[in-house]
């Protein structure tokens, strides 16, 4: 029996605080295998009782002879009896196997709109047969191995089915470090401890629980931590493959380092081992492109990444040096910079090298020249556009010192009417300006509005990210949208661009800036939902309740009336233009009024608490660096953007 060290012990403990409400999601496993696995746990039980269970059950049978016919090593002949194959795997062994059997069972009839189960199903033996591998390398238990590994994303289907909503945009940003860091950020959970979790309430042992919670840490540092590699080092190795939800973007790149620290640990010849045994099972586990050719790949896409994004601090980009980075995405990065003669302080935005392709050139190119058209006080101003030599595609514009909406609400939760008029009004002459040259954004939302100080102005909005924008009555503005259906980030979605791009108007803006304005007043988005499709629905379909009907706040009668107008399914039935729904919210009479000497007072608030950030008031270094970047830096342009596939 393995012994768990306190640390390990108070690991797993903390699984008992574990916040999450989703049990009633989860799978169950059939009678048979809790029959099993409580029959398993009798001191006295004969295998010969045990097997009288699993022979009753003829999946249950072929998956613990395939297992132990496949783990096994130095068998002269396949081993075809159950109560054999419960003597040489051991009782606790055979009972994981039928646990784990059955529960990806049970997760497979789980329909994600995220993951291809075909895919996962061949991404997780894969997955599985690394981690065997790597424990092989260095003598640790190669069943634990593989049976943690094939369990460590196991509730990904349901996670991502569930949340889909939320996932979705993991997909989409590309702002975070790692799929458990956006977890982390979103949920206040990971999928490692829900599933570890879930496993030790379905009765698997301690030992898996904590490799599976632990499949998400760092393998360096279980490497550098310990006298020698622990079990759940295997796992975690494994969690650095290439997946579909790009759970560790830099995964590649420590699979490689790792040989620097562990003479033992050669990931090539772990590739060519786990294609070697992937052979030798079913057709449909298969992977067109072997493991080791997907790893030299992923090698050789990194180096050519290096060599032509070396973008850092002190780099020049036409006129601009850059200072420091504000945001990373999907899309690209920003950096703060300044012009070299004249020293105006400046944001870089730079499409990032392996996403330079003729669909984002073009997009790039068009919100560049799009918005450089625009002069409105209240929309980012365009200073330059460029190309480096090493085909790195970039653009200046104006730096804004403050923080979006969204980190605005987070911040102060939700805010004054008489602010959010204020607010809104500025958002609409910025979109009127647009509307009148022919233009609509399409992704207006509280991470693409940014608040700052300016001192004639100390509330002052700008509009950011034209990056979706078109032009009305246009065919299309990239080609790709003919095959996308759907563009824009749900939760402000109009119901007409809802149902795909043909029916966007500029009044479609106007319904977005209605549900900024809900969102800021109530602190939540119009319509939530379980899917994007949940979410769309409703957009297209419900009416959504008054503002004063969502939260226990005084609101404006006319200013509420007035967003539930801009709310209406039917265009037709929305204000005229942003310019006459700038002039109806003029004419609301706020019930908290909002003047100039609050909006003073309430920055001088937020700038002290800033700078007590800044001097190390706080103890957590995470929380501080985390809010600098997302409140003080502000976002300058959300790169990140939702792009829905029609079905």
């Amino acid at each position: 029996m393995v012994h768990l060290s306190p640390q390990e012990q108070s690991l797993l403990a903390r699984l008992h605080e574990l916040q999450w409400d989703g049990d009633l999601h989860l799978p169950v496993p059939p009678q048979s295998v809790i029959d099993f696995s409580e029959r398993a746990r009798k001191p006295d039980i004969t295998i010969r009782a045990l097997a009288s269970v699993v022979e009753c059950e003829p999946a249950l049978t072929a998956e613990l002879l395939r297992n132990v016919n496949s783990c096994v090593r130095g068998l002269r002949h396949k081993v075809d009896s159950v109560a054999q194959a419960i003597a040489l795997m051991g009782i606790p062994a055979s009972n994981t196997i039928l646990l784990t059997s059955a529960l990806s069972t049970a997760v497979q009839r789980v329909d994600s709109p995220l993951l291809s189960a075909s895919d996962f199903r061949r991404e997780t033996v894969e997955r599985a047969l690394f981690s065997r591998e790597v424990a092989r390398k260095m003598g640790l238990d190669q069943t634990v191995a593989y049976t943690a590994a094939m369990l460590q994303d196991i509730l990904l289907p349901v996670l991502t089915s569930r949340y889909q909503v939320e996932y979705h945009e993991y997909l989409h940003q590309g702002s975070y470090e790692s799929l458990v860091s956006f977890e982390r950020e979103k949920f206040g959970w990971t999928h490692a401890e829900v599933a570890a979790k879930t496993l030790l309430k379905w009765g698997f042992s301690e030992t898996l629980a904590l490799a599976v919670l632990q499949h998400h840490d760092s393998p360096e540092q279980l490497l550098v931590g310990h006298l020698a590699p622990p079990m759940s080092f295997p796992v975690s190795c494994a969690g650095l493959l290439m997946d579909m939800l790009r759970q560790s973007p830099d995964g590649v790149t420590r699979l490689i380092d790792l040989h620097a620290i562990n003479s033992q640990f050669h990931v090539m010849e772990i590739a060519e081992a786990v294609d070697e045994a992937i052979r030798d099972l079913s057709s449909s586990l298969h992977n067109p492109v072997s493991l080791i050719h997907r790893l030299q790949n992923a090698m050789l896409d990194q180096l050519e990444q290096r060599r032509r994004q070396t973008v850092s601090p002190g780099r020049q980009f036409g006129n601009y040096v850059l200072e420091e980075k504000l945001k990373e995405s999907s899309m690209g990065a920003i950096f703060r910079a300044r012009h070299i003669h004249l020293r105006r302080p400046a944001a870089v935005k730079i499409l990032r090298a392996e996403r330079t392709n003729n669909e984002s050139i073009a997009q790039f190119e068009q919100e560049v020249q799009l918005t450089s058209r625009l002069r409105h006080p209240n929309t980012v101003s365009i200073f330059d556009y460029g190309r480096t030599p090493d085909d790195l595609f970039f653009y200046a514009m104006e730096l804004i010192e403050g923080l979006t909406l969204a980190d605005l609400v987070k911040y102060d939760g939700r805010l004054p009417d008489g602010r959010v008029l204020t607010l809104l009004q500025q958002t609409c002459g910025s979109i009127a300006e647009a509307h009148e040259m022919g233009l609509i954004h399409r992704d207006l939302k509280p991470e693409n509005i940014m608040l700052s100080q300016r001192s004639n102005w100390p509330d002052h909005v700008t509009v950011l990210d034209f990056g979706l924008v078109t032009t009305i009555h246009a065919e299309s503005t990239l080609a790709s949208e003919t095959t996308r259906g759907v563009v824009g980030t749900p939760l402000y979605m109009s119901p007409e661009a809802a149902q795909g791009r043909e029916s966007i108007c500029p009044r479609s803006d106007l319904y977005s800036i209605a549900a900024v304005g809900y969102y800021l007043l109530t602190g939540t988005p119009v319509f939530t939902g379980r899917t994007v499709l949940d979410v769309l629905h409703q957009h297209m379909r419900s009416t959504p309740l008054p503002p004063t009907e969502r939260c226990d706040a005084r609101i404006s009668p006319d200013l509420e009336q007035l967003l539930m107008s801009c709310l209406l399914k039917n265009p037709n039935d929305r204000p005229g233009s942003a310019l006459e729904l700038a002039h109806a919210l003029s004419r609301c009479t706020p019930c908290e009024s909002w003047m100039n000497e609050d909006a003073n007072r309430w920055w001088r608030n937020y700038n002290n608490d800033q700078q007590n950030l800044r001097n190390g008031m706080l103890d957590d270094d995470d929380t501080l660096s985390s809010t600098l970047v997302s409140t003080n830096l502000g976002a300058l342009s959300q790169l990140d953007r939702t792009i829905i596939t029609q079905e």
